[in-house]
């Protein structure tokens, strides 16, 4: 075998080499994408956990004193122009309250195991 066979041998086994290489490059590569998408999706749903969280402790916070403030304007002559509308906004409040509970139950059956599987089965 030649010089010019032997050189053109070690750049096929070069080339085979970086082909190689460049196919575990890739493969980790997208592996490496997958991780950032599913990072990224967790911190976007545990910021969206945490603003439930802060939108059911305003409303939780606000419901007492609104209710408060309608009760002490219950009177007949009162009540239509400033009872009426505090009651309306006390309702609201409340409905939101349930909606942003029922988004935080889904979360919790998403991430709490229904069924906890122990040792014994």
């Amino acid at each position: 075998m030649d010089i010019a066979s032997s050189i053109s041998a070690l750049s096929a086994i070069a080339a085979i080499a970086s082909a190689i290489y460049a196919y575990f490059q890739v493969k980790q590569a997208k592996e490496s994408v997958e991780q950032a998408k599913k990072t990224v999706l967790e911190a976007f749903t545990q910021n969206k956990i945490n603003a439930l969280i802060a939108l059911r402790d305003l409303y939780e916070k606000k419901l007492p004193e609104i209710k408060k403030m309608a009760d002490h304007f219950s009177a007949p002559e009162i009540y239509d122009s400033t009872g009426k509308p505090l009651h309306e906004e006390h309702e609201e409040y409340r409905k939101k309250l349930q909606r942003v509970n029922a988004e935080i139950d889904k979360f919790y059956e998403l991430y709490v195991p229904t069924k906890i599987s122990t040792k014994n089965g």
